[in-house]
């Protein structure tokens, strides 16, 4: 359903904007992309699609995750497992992927300073005082370096630092996300924060695991854009404008109804009064000469035959 929808909305960029969509920002998902090369929506056109930089960090995390808990009973190479304490942990992951993020948000206009900075996040941490690989860390913040252009000696903690046995096993991860081949992909990219946080925002007002009317769905629709937009603020607007067109609506209904009314009432008067003056026109007048002849036929046609040979007797049958 969703790769349809994108389709559909590339479609008709053309026909509503006047303009072609010639790339957009997306997932891990590759259901979409595959959608759009197979059945272009543009002929001639080839939509590129930049991947979204917080899924792709969050790849680093998910990777070393994946590695831990499969040689969760592995032993090493310095005789220890992978977990445990002093070896490497969920929260170091967790940094692994919070650098990678901010490597990319960095340096994601520029491929070659993007992969030396996601290096650099390895190569900081196997470092040791006998192999010292700091030449891409940044001066800033490198304690290495800034020691060094001071003239001074710097030993590193060996105690903090995660052993390269647990570092060796995750260095795949490494190799996959942090090569040209796999940066390329994120190099322009941009974040899906905005569509994330309107779909926060929606969901708390329908909830995807409860059902809801077509009516009620569009209604929160409809206010989650008029929130995210302007605000909170804008509802009071809203509802203020709603009331007055309201109150105007009824005023308006009322006067029409009045107006109506007195209409009706109006023309009921002259229907009376039309009435009245056509019965004084049509009203019947007897005449003398034969009224005694018309009561007499009306009599006769009411009588049966054997009514009119009987007399009748005041006071019934008695």
């Amino acid at each position: 359903m969703e790769k349809e929808m994108i389709y559909e909305m590339f479609c008709r960029s053309l026909p509503k904007y006047d303009i072609k969509y010639i790339s957009y920002i997306g997932d891990g998902d590759a259901k979409i992309h595959k959608y759009l090369t197979t059945n272009p929506p543009y002929p001639g056109v080839t939509i590129r699609k930049l991947e979204d930089t917080n899924h792709f960090a969050k790849r680093m995390l998910s990777r070393i995750k994946k590695i831990k808990q499969e040689n969760k009973n592995t032993i090493l190479s310095d005789g220890k497992k992978v977990s445990g304490k002093g070896r490497l942990t969920d929260g170091d992951a967790i940094k692994f992927k919070i650098y990678f993020a901010k490597a990319i948000r960095e340096s994601k206009t520029d491929l070659d300073k993007l992969y030396e900075k996601s290096w650099t996040i390895f190569n900081h941490h196997y470092s040791t005082d006998i192999e010292p690989m700091h030449d891409w860390c940044d001066p800033q913040w490198g304690k290495y370096l800034q020691a060094k252009s001071n003239g001074q000696q710097f030993t590193h903690n060996s105690r903090l630092a995660i052993p390269r046995a647990c570092l060796d096993l995750i260095k795949p991860a490494f190799l996959e996300l942090c090569s040209k081949t796999s940066l390329a992909r994120v190099v322009g990219g941009g974040s899906q924060n905005a569509n994330e946080a309107f779909h926060s925002l929606l969901w708390t007002m329908v909830p995807k695991h409860r059902f809801c009317s077509s009516t009620i769905l569009r209604t929160a629709l409809g206010l989650s854009t008029i929130i995210y937009n302007d605000g909170y603020s804008s509802l009071d607007k809203l509802f203020t404008s709603r009331e007055n067109r309201l109150l105007q609506k009824l005023k308006k209904d009322k006067k029409s109804a009045t107006t109506t009314t007195a209409t009706i009432m109006t023309t009921t008067a002259t229907a009376n009064n039309s009435s009245s003056e056509s019965d004084d026109e049509f009203s019947f007048i007897p005449n003398n000469n034969n009224f005694a002849d018309t009561t007499q036929g009306l009599i006769a046609l009411e009588l049966s035959e054997d009514d009119a040979d009987m007399d009748y007797e005041p006071g019934g049958d008695d």
